[in-house]
């Protein structure tokens, strides 16, 4: 139902935008969102990781996030 009562699209931009600031990382663009919806978590998870950076610095941001 997540999308169709709620729109949380907004809120979990938001909350990436600011643990990416933290890191000293530009807001994720509207290519990379396009490409995280919908999709479950792991999916998700890697597409984002690859856009990030493969690096400690990922696993740092997956883990505080």
């Amino acid at each position: 139902m997540d999308g169709l009562l709620l729109d949380t699209e907004d809120i979990y931009t938001l909350c990436v935008n600011l643990v990416l600031e933290k890191y000293q990382r530009p807001k994720l663009p509207w290519t990379i969102k396009a490409k995280l919806q919908g999709r479950p978590g792991p999916a998700a998870n890697a597409i984002f990781a690859e856009w990030y950076a493969p690096s400690s610095a990922c696993l740092n941001f997956l883990r505080h996030s």
